[in-house]
């Protein structure tokens, strides 16, 4: 039976910084660099498939470094799409209040142009909202609705699980083989060359007969 690439014979686990690092960068890179391809690609739709179901479940809020730094932490560990996340939260969905930066309320839109919280009212039963400049937001909803009791810890929690399992991937791509790519022509089957005139016997089970041709 064919060894599996880490099972290879004399094959030693020896560190790997480059796989590290891109397993760092994105969960099953570092593997695809090592020439894991099923696997890498096994762990990152896995790694990414819960880091997106916690975002579907509690939303963009679940990513939040200044609220939930703590739990931010964990998140980190994705790696550069948990920054990407959080980046898009703070700049493009909360609102700038006195130079804090805080979840707009229920009844707040965000200015476009100046990030500031502007109040919604109803104009002829449509939510409306005015910029700093004076031009009509309509309609005017909040930015996003912070998710809050079970579906924000349950998204919180997938996506920080989701950190911790990546830090295992990491260490799994830091010390590990790497598979050799054959290249074409490098080798044949019973080590015979094309062309050699080495001799092959087969031999028919059951029977005592065999045949023999030149290659």
């Amino acid at each position: 039976m064919p060894l599996s690439p880490l099972s290879q014979a004399g094959a030693k686990d020896e560190l790997q910084p480059v796989a590290a690092i891109l397993a760092a960068a994105f969960p099953g890179l570092g593997h695809l660099y090592l020439g894991h391809a099923l696997r890498g690609v096994c762990i990152s739709v896995g790694v990414m498939g819960l880091f997106t179901t916690g975002l579907l479940i509690g939303g963009i809020s679940c990513i939040d470094r200044r609220d939930n730094f703590i739990w931010f932490l964990g998140q980190a560990l994705v790696g550069p799409p948990t920054f990407a996340v959080d980046y898009a939260h703070q700049n493009w969905f909360k609102v700038r209040d006195m130079n804090i930066l805080r979840s707009a309320r229920p009844d707040e839109a965000r200015d476009p142009d100046t990030g500031s919280p502007t109040p919604i009212f109803l104009d002829n039963g449509v939510p409306t909202a005015r910029t700093a400049k004076g031009e009509t937001i309509s309609p005017a909803y909040p930015p996003y609705v912070k998710s809050l009791g079970r579906t924000g810890e349950l998204g919180t929690l997938f996506i920080t699980i989701a950190g911790f399992m990546n830090v295992i991937v990491v260490v799994d791509a830091a010390f590990n083989v790497r598979v050799p790519r054959r290249r074409p022509g490098s080798a044949t089957k019973a080590g015979a060359e094309p062309g050699s005139g080495v001799k092959r016997t087969l031999r028919v089970p059951g029977t005592d007969s065999a045949s023999g041709g030149a290659q």
